[in-house]
């Protein structure tokens, strides 16, 4: 098998297993009192693309990471991300984090 058609087949497989998986995400609204559903789909997209295009590792990290705090920021803060506040509040919101009783939750 040519390397062409292995690329095209592994294309086809990763399509493959991120559709069942946007399905096994979708009744999540149901199930569960998430109403951001986008945010997860869109993670698991990024992560299939950079798998399909093996991305080095440190871009695939740092993308996921990234993508995660810009996540957070829309849908627990308010703003701008890009900012000197965006970033105030997100280092204000960790730095409280050690403070939390979380044996009592």
């Amino acid at each position: 098998m040519n390397k062409s058609a292995l690329y095209v087949k592994n294309i086809l497989l990763y399509a493959g297993a991120f559709f069942l998986l946007v399905e096994w995400l979708l009744p999540l609204n149901e199930v569960t009192d998430t109403n951001q559903i986008q945010y997860f789909i869109l993670f698991v997209a990024y992560c299939f693309l950079c798998l399909t295009f093996r991305l080095p590792f440190i871009v695939m990290t740092l993308g996921s990471i990234l993508f995660i705090l810009f996540s957070l920021h829309n849908l627990y803060f308010q703003g701008a991300f890009f900012l000197q506040t965006g970033f105030r509040d997100f280092w204000r919101f960790f730095s409280q984090m050690h403070k939390v009783s979380w044996s009592g939750i």
